[in-house]
């Protein structure tokens, strides 16, 4: 079957491609799945240096979750836990996922952790941004899973975003 294909090999750059919204859209595939074809895959080899796609996780294992998917979809990826230190040196890697404790935390902790953490991808040099929140929504209470989400898109200056709270090869869906 036809895959989707976030890297726009075709056309050699990024693009929101339709089918990959309807995917995600009718739940075929969760928001921590990347599929990646054959002319993708080659088009990562190909790259030199840069991180391709940035991630904050709000828990170690949902970090863990999604650094398995994107190793097992052909990217390089690197786990970093808690935010690095300004002036670490970079991974070469397609995807590094900063792995933080903001699940059960206070919102406004969660959102500083995180803007810290995106602060630190953007100085890295990341091109596109991912935010893996638990895919269970059993944050706290007060939640934090949307002032987060606000944070981050206000600090990529986002228009909108897609939330797909659902993870269906875990059974999450």
């Amino acid at each position: 079957g036809q895959t989707a294909d976030p890297l726009g090999a075709e056309g050699g750059k990024f693009r929101h491609g339709r089918f990959l919204h309807a995917r995600l859209a009718s739940g075929e595939i969760g928001s921590d799945t990347l599929i990646l074809n054959t002319a993708a895959k080659r088009q990562m080899a190909k790259r030199k240096k840069g991180i391709l796609l940035g991630a904050v996780a709000d828990d170690m294992t949902g970090a863990t979750d999604l650094c398995n998917t994107l190793v097992a979809s052909g990217m390089r990826t690197v786990q970093m836990i808690d935010v690095p230190e300004k002036g670490m040196v970079v991974p070469d890697a397609d995807a590094v996922v900063v792995a933080l404790k903001s699940r059960n935390t206070q919102a406004i902790r969660a959102v500083r952790k995180s803007l810290k953490a995106m602060d630190w991808l953007k100085s890295a040099g990341a091109k596109q941004y991912f935010f893996k929140y638990c895919s269970t929504f059993d944050s706290t209470d007060e939640g934090n899973i949307g002032p987060v989400t606000d944070a981050l898109m206000d600090a990529l200056e986002a228009d909108f975003t897609i939330v797909c709270p659902a993870f269906p090869e875990t059974g999450r869906t």
